[in-house]
């Protein structure tokens, strides 16, 4: 059995599901499941999506038992541990520290993760071909936990024609995201991404006016009669920084369990400007226009390059 852990929002949620479908191909006979536990004890974005918008568990996808866990990991589920006496959930969390050194030691547990934890509470990421050959080679008369967010496409872009077939989002039923996808498919649409937010003085803070003034203008000298649509989670900079742009359209309506609709309407215009964000890039992938340019930044972290991205029309600026 190999079990992949979902965490995050929907756009790594999406990322995991393209390896576990990856996965699914390269091992047809083996049993794959998911691991959603981390949404039973974080509250994170809208919580897991992909069923309510894609409907996976009708592709054949299953989620992990609780018995299942503890055979794959060797360790007791964190989940299950809410129905512990509170007097034994501390021993419990501590078998679950030993059993990670010993039967990881002794090659009982099977594990790939993306990041290791150091002793100094870092995290290092292995490098992408030692793991790309790691999830290609897995014994598989063996169990695996799969632990990580998988976003380059040598993890799984095998996959990506099944995974763009299988993944149609739902139709609108809000009547102003029905009229602005009629806009949108009448005009020469151009998306915006700004993620502000929780990126404000983080790490993720790295994208300037700079970087999408550039973008623009790559546009504009390609393409004529550009509308620019605006998505953010911050509305105020996004009409204060871009008062320069004239045919503008600031999409403010779709928020928490509606925001999936802002994916799939950046999904729906020609060319794409994307933040450094999973939740951007794959407004990308769903673009499905002939004639699309995509356009992304080559910082993800202030520490990390961007993933490469090799789909046609993918066009990396550097910030």
């Amino acid at each position: 059995m190999i079990i992949v852990r979902f965490s995050g929002g929907l756009g790594n949620q999406i990322y995991q599901y393209a390896l576990l479908r990856k996965i699914q191909l390269r091992y047809p006979d083996v049993r794959i499941k998911m691991d959603l536990s981390f949404y039973k004890r974080m509250h994170i974005h809208n919580g897991y999506e992909l069923e309510k918008l894609f409907g996976i568990s009708k592709k054949g996808v299953q989620r992990a038992e609780n018995k299942e866990l503890l055979k794959v990991r060797c360790e007791i589920p964190f989940e299950a541990m809410g129905k512990f006496p509170e007097r034994l959930i501390k021993p419990a969390a501590w078998l679950n520290a030993r059993s990670r050194r010993i039967f990881t030691g002794c090659g009982i547990r099977n594990e790939i993760k993306e990041e290791i934890q150091k002793e100094t509470g870092e995290f290092e990421s292995l490098s992408v071909d030692k793991l790309a050959g790691q999830i290609e080679n897995m014994d598989i008369r063996k169990n695996w936990y799969i632990d990580g967010y998988w976003q380059n496409e040598l993890f799984f872009r095998e996959a990506v024609p099944v995974l763009l077939e299988e993944l149609q989002f739902p139709e609108f039923k809000e009547q102003r995201n029905i009229e602005l996808e009629k806009m949108i498919k009448n005009t020469q649409a151009v998306s915006i991404h700004i993620r502000r937010g929780d990126y404000v003085n983080s790490c993720y803070d790295v994208l300037t006016l700079k970087y999408y003034e550039s973008a623009i203008r790559y546009l504009e000298e390609r393409k004529s009669s550009l509308m620019y649509y605006i998505f953010t989670d911050d509305v105020q900079y996004a009409e204060r920084e871009f008062s320069f742009l004239r045919n503008k359209y600031i999409v403010r309506h779709n928020m928490g369990e509606k925001s999936w609709c802002d994916m799939k309407l950046m999904s729906l215009c020609k060319y794409n400007i994307l933040a450094n964000s999973s939740f951007s890039n794959w407004a990308g992938y769903f673009n499905k226009n002939s004639d699309r340019i995509i356009i992304y930044p080559s910082k993800y972290t202030k520490q990390k390059e961007n993933t490469d991205k090799f789909g046609e029309g993918w066009i990396k600026l550097n910030i």
